[in-house]
């Protein structure tokens, strides 16, 4: 235990506490065992003991070559309990971003990771710790919880200026204490303390990819199963699937189920190797057009005009805000249809979270406006360029109104005649 300092100190001592408190109080402890429950499951252990289990080999053998010793053990706890098991839950980013490994050996070398280690070369007295690291977190957090509002933008300013205030003292200290330090400092273990979590995350990419490889198998035979009860029919699309995608896991992972259905549905080895390619092929075209519209999109920046279809050549957030757009009016049917046959205006705050995912801020600037007994509604959001996107209806669902252009609509659907005709016939831009 003499290779903890007093941050690590402080850092047992706190999680003790609040381990303490979630045990002594009732309903704290029902959730305590309720996350411990759901940690203990097996589909969850698994993996996480056999990555332990890779772990310890390379501790084992970087032992016996002299890159990892006794002193290093809290270190790699640190870094197993945060890098490790956050690449490891976070694998579906690895079966929908491309170059996710490359970005990960990156990230394990950028600058912010050696200045985390140089940070905790050199600690304060037990007294100091125990006080700097919850005032510390609690600042994180509610430098956190300001930036999800953007009323609460100078908040968040004032609070990240104290928290880059506090790592530049932290790092000033550390430096002053190298330099009167400098004869007894060892050199060496501060080395091996650096280049501890970057041959760490290096290592365990293989780990994260084979994983990511069964999930994404898992998922794909899963669909396969669901497509159809026949087993001969099941066995031959997984030995198609595994022969024609082999090791490519995120062609694995976009094998949704209408090709299972197809492939599932094959009469021969050979037509459902070619549903397989034409899976392949599929996704090929979606990356295309997904580049192309990322470099229409930087080459358009801040130009006026249209194109040859009449469609604004400056698009950017317009696929943001019609998807959004899109998400209210759904919820509006639904709600019209289902809950007593009016449209909310309350879906906005509902539909924040929604909307984050389509791309927007959690200040999403979509104003909405619903009639007097809820009969009619419209909403819009002007873009980052100045154009405005607007839906609404004029009457119960499935009616539907699209409008795009300079300036919002300043009425409801079918009393403002910029709307135009239903259906956004006149929207060019939708």
């Amino acid at each position: 235990m003499s290779v903890l300092n007093n941050r690590e100190w402080a850092l047992l001592i706190w999680l003790g506490a609040v381990l303490a408190l979630f045990l002594l109080r009732g309903d704290l402890r029902s959730i305590l065992f309720q996350v411990i429950r759901t940690a203990l499951h097996p589909v969850l252990v698994a993996p996480v003991l056999l990555m332990v289990g890779w772990v310890g080999g390379l501790v084992l053998v970087t032992a016996r070559i002299g890159w990892w010793n006794g002193e290093l053990a809290m270190d790699t706890g640190v870094w197993f309990f945060g890098t490790a098991l956050a690449l490891m839950f976070n694998v579906t980013e690895a079966l929908r971003e491309e170059r996710f490994f490359r970005r990960t050996i990156l990230r394990a070398v950028k600058v912010a990771v050696p200045v985390a280690v140089f940070i905790n070369l050199y600690v304060f007295s037990l007294a100091f710790e125990l006080i700097l690291l919850p005032a510390l977190t609690v600042l994180l957090m509610l430098s956190v919880v300001a930036g999800s509002e953007q009323r609460f933008g100078g908040i968040k300013a004032l609070i990240d200026t104290v928290l880059a205030l506090a790592g530049f003292a932290l790092f000033a200290y550390v430096i002053f204490q190298i330099v009167t330090d400098w004869q007894d400092f060892d050199k060496s273990g501060a080395l091996w303390k650096f280049a501890l979590p970057v041959w760490l995350t290096i290592s365990i990419v293989p780990f994260v990819y084979l994983f990511s490889l069964y999930v994404a198998y898992d998922g794909a035979f899963k669909w396969i199963d669901f497509a159809t009860n026949e087993r001969r029919q099941r066995r031959r699309a997984k030995l198609a699937l595994a022969l024609r995608l082999r090791l490519r896991t995120q062609d694995i992972a976009a094998f949704t189920v209408y090709w299972a259905k197809q492939a599932a549905a094959a009469t021969s080895f050979h037509d459902a190797s070619q549903v397989i390619d034409d899976s392949t092929a599929s996704r090929r075209v979606d990356q295309r057009a997904k580049s192309e519209a990322q470099d229409r999109l930087r080459q358009y920046v801040g130009v006026d005009g249209v194109d040859d279809d009449g469609r604004r050549l400056d698009q950017r957030e317009f696929k943001e805000i019609r998807d959004a757009l899109r998400a209210l009016a759904t919820a509006q049917m639904g709600w019209c249809r289902n809950r007593g046959g009016r449209y909310r205006a309350e879906l906005l705050e509902i539909l924040k979270s929604r909307f984050e995912r389509c791309g927007l801020s959690p200040d999403h600037g979509i104003s909405l406006w619903v009639a007097d007994g809820g009969q009619s509604w419209w909403a819009y959001r002007r873009t980052v360029t100045g154009w405005c996107f607007a839906i609404g209806a004029a009457a119960p669902p499935p009616d539907e109104w699209l409008y795009d252009g300079p300036e919002p609509p300043t009425g409801p659907p079918g009393q403002d005649a910029v709307w135009g005709k239903r259906w956004g016939v006149d929207a060019k831009n939708w």
